[in-house]
């Protein structure tokens, strides 16, 4: 699991956090690979991220959801493209320009908004966040909104990717290796229906890709390999591997069939900033979406897997999404997130928003041998926040789990707002220093409305979305 830095705790003794060091080079954490015995929050789990990541220093800020409707993204599913279009669309914009790069990100505009700010004695420093300024992400180009929202044939490929020879590729790796080199404009790649057993890696110098295909039960990309003590990490393991910023994913299933007696195995990792997966299915057991790092959006995606099977350090918000919990090992229990913030000045952290968490028919029989829990800290200041989310009666009424008998209960920030669901009782929760209780002013400040600036933007081009 990755390690996350941004949940800090809403507390007066606390100062908003500061730039962090960059993750880019981190050291693999052999601790996280090893395979887990029972599963009980006792064994330690190796950090695994050979990508240094900048450390967000935006605001500690939690979101307020006061909206608790989903939007039915059925009515947003995209058609089939039209693969006779193979010529490039028109990229007239592009990306956004250099100064926001991983290098040199943005200042924060949201920071004087920060009910906090008065307790930073680093003024100077300022955070950056998810959002710009100009009222919406610049990261997220007009271009780039149009590719999302559009529909089927409205979409035109720079390559068609098809198995049965009716593209011009009939490997995804084959179209990859067609993208530019410093690619600075967006390039499509059109996957027709089918199943890719391939092993791909989007590398970093393959930036502003976008993936399109038939629907993510139609064009799958699918593969099995599980970690190797001494031989393969959990890094490693991936399915599909995303190093390039700028990266869309729309319409396509993404796999990781090593099941679950092979323990740690990645369906989805993601290491690229600015990286945006709409209307797409993450599906595995052990680990089966490595958000690793950099800034991350997620909506109307569906992930499932057994044991923590969100984890990273990423600052990634899932909206209106689906969390599946699988039937797992006998011995084991099931935990939907592992968030891995290293340090209090970190801004990193899950934030769930109006999503939905729920077990699979094959694990309700086992529910309560096999008990499933919202989450467990991975280190010392793992974050994450769930807010007006349905909680299903899957998951323990205790809500959280324990990494070993006292680690990071003290510094772990964990938040669940206006949830709701027979799984979202608080009268039995554990108590621990870390389990916050914020105010809607604080939730407001986790909200995408406010932290994505996501109005002035995603309701123009037609991509749905709530605000709060």
């Amino acid at each position: 699991m990755g390690d996350s830095s941004d949940n800090q705790q809403l507390d007066s003794s606390e100062v908003s956090p500061q730039m962090g060091d960059s993750s880019e080079n981190q050291r693999l954490d052999s601790s996280k690979d090893s395979p887990p015995q029972n599963l009980n929050g006792s064994k330690k789990r190796p950090l695994d991220s050979s990508e240094n990541q900048p450390m967000d220093s935006s605001e500690n800020q939690p979101m307020d959801s006061s909206e608790n409707q989903s939007l039915d993204s059925s009515k947003y599913s995209p058609h089939n493209l039209d693969p006779s279009k193979n010529q490039q669309p028109d990229l007239s914009e592009s990306r956004p320009s250099d100064s926001y790069t991983t290098q040199h990100r943005p200042l924060d505009p949201l920071r004087k908004l920060n009910p906090l700010q008065a307790l930073n004695p680093f003024g100077k420093l300022e955070d950056r966040h998810l959002s710009e300024e100009g009222g919406f992400p610049r990261w997220v180009t007009t271009h780039s909104r149009r590719l999302l929202a559009a529909r089927g044939r409205r979409i035109s490929a720079n390559v068609v990717v098809a198995k049965d020879g009716s593209g011009k590729c009939k490997t995804i790796e084959q179209a990859l290796a067609m993208v530019p080199m410093k690619n600075r404009r967006k390039f499509v790649i059109y996957i027709k229906q089918g199943v890719y057993k391939e092993k791909i890696e989007v590398t970093k110098k393959m930036k502003n890709v976008m993936f399109v295909g038939d629907g993510p039960t139609k064009t799958i990309i699918t593969g099995n390999v599980a970690f190797l003590p001494d031989r393969i990490g959990t890094y490693r393991t991936s399915t599909f591997a995303v190093n390039g910023d700028y990266f869309m994913a729309k319409d396509i299933g993404f796999e990781n069939t090593a099941g679950a007696a092979r323990h740690q195995a990645v369906a989805l990792r993601v290491s690229a900033d600015f990286a945006v997966f709409f209307n797409c299915h993450m599906a595995g057991y052990q680990d089966t979406l490595y958000v690793h790092t950099h800034r991350q959006f997620y909506r109307d995606c569906r992930i499932s897997g057994t044991i923590d099977f969100v984890f990273g350090d990423a600052k990634a918000v899932f909206q209106n999404c689906e969390f599946v919990i699988r039937r797992p090992m006998d011995n084991q229990q099931c935990i939907v997130t592992a968030q891995g913030r290293k340090d209090r000045r970190e801004t990193t952290g899950i934030v769930i928003h109006n999503s939905r968490i729920t077990g699979d028919a094959t694990y309700r029989p086992v529910k309560d041998k096999n008990r499933a829990f919202l989450g467990r800290p991975w280190k010392e200041y793992s974050r994450t926040i769930i807010m007006n989310t349905d909680i299903d009666d899957v998951i323990d009424p205790e809500g959280w789990l324990k990494w070993n008998e006292t680690f990071a209960l003290k510094t772990l920030f964990y938040s669940e707002y206006r949830n709701r669901g027979r799984g979202s009782g608080q009268a039995r929760r554990v108590r621990w220093r870390g389990i916050q209780r914020i105010s809607a002013r604080q939730a407001r400040g986790f909200a995408p409305g406010e932290f994505l600036r996501g109005n002035a933007w995603i309701t123009k081009r037609r991509i749905p979305y709530n605000a709060y």
